[in-house]
């Protein structure tokens, strides 16, 4: 799926939920692992972020792993947050943001105490950074869910998958299609990649759309408005691969409380009312919502025992 920046609740949710592809196409992809190709993926977590991403997850339809606009725990696309690295837009507002601190790492937890690596660092609730890629076949083991490591087809036998080799010798398992599964189900394509002993190509379930980007990052780009399924975002971005908002209605129908469609294809806050509206703050800046206080930070917390504060990037 393509997807630009989206409220916290679909950040979270993807978050915490398995990662998902796009089909840009049906037709064979030759590739030897080290092409422009990037798979999705069917059933691969998101990884837990960095101390200054807070949030952050494959980059999957041109955007940065992310997909709230604001990067706002509260599931409102209101606040300043940047949505690829958790850090506050100091220019938004006064300054002062609704910002979740901790002060254990047992705060951290999510959804009532389910322990995905995050830890209490300087306040605030961080997890290891990722390594960026160095190539496009890590970007399409990642996007394909090929998560485990092979250096032989008997590796992969068990999971009654194909060892291929992504590029540079390194193996990874992938899912052959057959009669009863189809690439289609997790909205990939067939393509073909050697086999790590080499001699033949397999054919194997992938995306063969992401790349690792200039930023060292997977993404994958979107490449028309029919890559942005969701509503709100359904515009493409040709020269970023992001997917971003397409006008204020599409905006006030994903949520009320961000009714602007931003320049940056953002959906923001319009009005003071709404950031109070949506406890992200109380007052209204260049669609991004500052606070005053921390009582006016009343907004659902992505994580379980962290308290609100009003504080500064």
């Amino acid at each position: 799926m393509k997807f630009m920046t989206f409220p916290r609740s679909l950040l979270l949710a993807c978050f915490l939920l398995p990662a998902c592809g796009d089909d840009k196409g049906d037709d064979t992809t030759a590739t030897d692992g080290t092409s422009n190709a990037t798979p999705a993926t069917p059933a691969t977590p998101a990884t837990p972020a960095s101390e200054s991403d807070t949030m952050d997850v494959p980059t999957t339809g041109g955007t940065d792993t992310t997909v709230d606009p604001s990067g706002d725990p509260s599931g409102d696309p209101s606040t300043s947050t940047d949505p690829t690295t958790g850090t506050v837009d100091p220019t938004a507002g006064d300054g002062q943001f609704c910002q979740e601190e901790c002060a254990v790492d047992g705060d951290c937890t999510v959804q009532g105490g389910m322990d995905l690596g995050f830890k209490c660092t300087d306040g605030r609730c961080a997890g290891e950074t990722p390594p960026g890629c160095t190539g496009d076949g890590e970007c399409v083991a990642l996007f394909s869910g090929w998560s485990m490591d092979c250096v032989a087809q008997a590796d992969c036998a068990a999971l009654m998958q194909a060892c291929v080799d992504i590029g540079g010798g390194v193996g990874k398992c992938a899912t052959q299609p057959s009669d009863f599964v189809m690439c289609e189900l997790f909205m990939q394509s067939e393509v073909m990649y050697p086999a790590i002993e080499g001699g033949m190509d397999i054919t194997v379930c992938a995306n063969p759309d992401a790349v690792c980007n200039d930023d060292n990052q997977c993404q994958d780009p979107c490449g028309s408005d029919a890559d942005c399924p969701v509503p709100a975002y359904g515009k493409c971005n040709l020269d970023t691969g992001n997917c971003g908002c397409t006008d204020d209605a599409a905006c006030v129908g994903l949520n009320a409380n961000a009714p602007k469609c931003l320049p940056e294809g953002y959906c923001g806050c319009a009005e003071d009312a709404n950031c109070t509206a949506a406890g992200t703050g109380d007052k209204c800046t260049d669609g991004a919502c500052g606070c005053s206080d921390a009582s006016v930070c009343t907004g659902m917390k992505a994580f379980d025992n962290t308290m609100f504060v009003c504080e500064g990037a």
